[in-house]
């Protein structure tokens, strides 16, 4: 299946560039739209590898969510609206137990590259089990869910396009 998928990865990747290079030519007040959306595409098409080529154990992030969000003004001058109700997926985080303790862990070791950037997260036993974050472009509200019991690693690639560091790759084991 993957085999399949990897001549059209190949176009999307470049399109993915040539938009990039187009992006970069634009003022700056036009050029955020265009990068959430190459963001979305680029999180969109390595996830689609990735969930033909996943073993039973990686877990996938959905690729956006819909925040809905309340502001108070401070009085009636001001009208609140959301510029952006949708948030594509940027990254990952795990933590040891419920993230909502905001015990993140930091990767056990990285490497790093002008081409590739993997982000390693080793998993010893524990009481409290491990959980995946995945968190969105945009805004501070994040997904999360328990690793199953039998994943001892994950690691996390990012497309070093951005300067963000946006996943294309999520594998645990």
């Amino acid at each position: 299946m993957i085999k399949k998928l990897l001549p059209l990865l190949n176009i999307m990747s470049k399109r993915i560039d040539t938009l990039s290079e187009e992006c970069a030519k634009r003022p700056p007040t036009d050029n955020i739209p265009l990068r959430d959306v190459i963001r979305a595409l680029t999180a969109t098409v390595w996830a689609l590898a990735n969930a033909a080529n996943a073993s039973g154990q990686t877990p996938s992030c959905p690729q956006e969510i819909t925040v809905e969000q309340k502001a108070t003004p401070p009085n009636s001058q001001w009208k609140p609206f959301d510029s952006q109700p949708r948030h594509p997926f940027l990254s990952v985080a795990f933590s040891e137990g419920d993230p909502s303790g905001r015990a993140i862990l930091a990767p056990t070791r990285q490497q790093k590259t002008k081409q590739r950037q993997v982000d390693i997260w080793l998993f010893p036993e524990s009481s409290l089990g491990y959980w995946l974050s995945c968190e969105y472009s945009g805004t501070s509200m994040t997904l999360s869910r328990p690793l199953d019991v039998g994943v001892k690693s994950c690691e996390a690639e990012y497309d070093p396009r951005f300067s963000s560091p946006v996943v294309k790759q999520l594998t645990c084991k």
